[in-house]
């Protein structure tokens, strides 16, 4: 089984991300879905996937466009950062 982690910002709420979670559910790729409203840095929801859902560009890039489809149906907007270390807390650059 394959998964991964959608970080969501702070400032999505407990109640979107729930809705968001379930939203995930609903793919057939999905196996399993657990949201993590804990964390101070923001909102992940976990998401596990079928067994090789992930492993070739021919399957992740059309699975990834519908997640990426409805986070933005959902009105969450995220952050472009690039790619490096952040303070978890801040979300300030480190390097």
């Amino acid at each position: 089984m394959d998964a991964f982690r959608v970080e969501l910002p702070a400032a999505v709420s407990r109640d979107s991300a729930a809705e968001l979670e379930l939203a995930l559910r609903d793919l057939d790729e999905v196996v399993e879905t657990a949201a993590d409203t804990r964390s101070v840095a923001g909102v992940f929801v976990l998401v596990k996937v079928v067994s090789g859902a992930l492993g070739s560009v021919s399957t992740a890039l059309p699975f990834a466009q519908k997640v990426v489809e409805l986070i933005r149906g959902k009105g969450v907007a995220g952050e472009n950062r690039v790619p490096g270390r952040y303070d978890d807390l801040g979300g300030q650059r480190l390097d």
